[in-house]
């Protein structure tokens, strides 16, 4: 039986989320607002924790998945016309790439 530590679990998502999301926002030229990131990277790490609770196995199919991503950049970058135009695309193409 393998063992996962929860705390570690979600320290780890929730610093590679927090760096992911700044990423993205200085490569789409949103202004950074660090408290949002860290919203939005806390979603995440709940997201990633949630998957290995008893009962949540649902949380992997790729709708989920691709639910968690957007509500997470949402969170952590708001709701601008250029980001949600980008997240669509971003999300088809996911979407196309996970079908095949």
């Amino acid at each position: 039986m393998t063992v996962v530590y929860i705390d570690s679990l979600f320290l780890l998502n929730f610093i590679v989320d927090y760096l992911l999301l700044l990423a993205t926002a200085k490569l789409a030229g949103e202004v950074i607002c660090r408290p949002r990131l860290a919203l939005g990277a806390a979603v995440g790490a709940l997201y990633a924790s949630a998957v290995f609770f008893p009962g949540m196995g649902f949380l992997t199919h790729p709708l989920c998945k691709l639910s968690a991503a957007i509500v997470m950049l949402l969170a952590g970058l708001g709701g601008s016309r250029r980001l949600l135009r980008v997240t669509t695309n971003l999300s088809a193409s996911s979407l196309k790439a996970a079908m095949f």
